[in-house]
């Protein structure tokens, strides 16, 4: 598994991730729908690094519909 550092996100207007980004990376822009594939298939990781913590990227299942998540938040 490769971890992905994500340097930003583009979020829908409700608040769910819709893409993850990195300018400096070849895979860069990975939609949402790709991204949860990457993970539930253990072939990549995604994370950002804020105020020096690493803060990883998961799949929750919210109102029956995979959303992408950072680790610290409330759901």
């Amino acid at each position: 598994m490769t971890d992905r550092l994500v340097t930003e996100n583009r979020k829908s207007f409700n608040g769910n991730i819709i893409a993850l980004y990195n300018p400096d990376e070849s895979w860069s822009p990975r939609f949402k729908h790709d991204a949860i594939r990457d993970i539930e298939s253990n072939i990549h990781s995604y994370f950002m690094v804020v105020n020096g913590q690493q803060k990883n990227i998961k799949v929750v299942l919210i109102n029956g519909s995979k959303q992408l998540v950072y680790d610290s938040e409330k759901l």
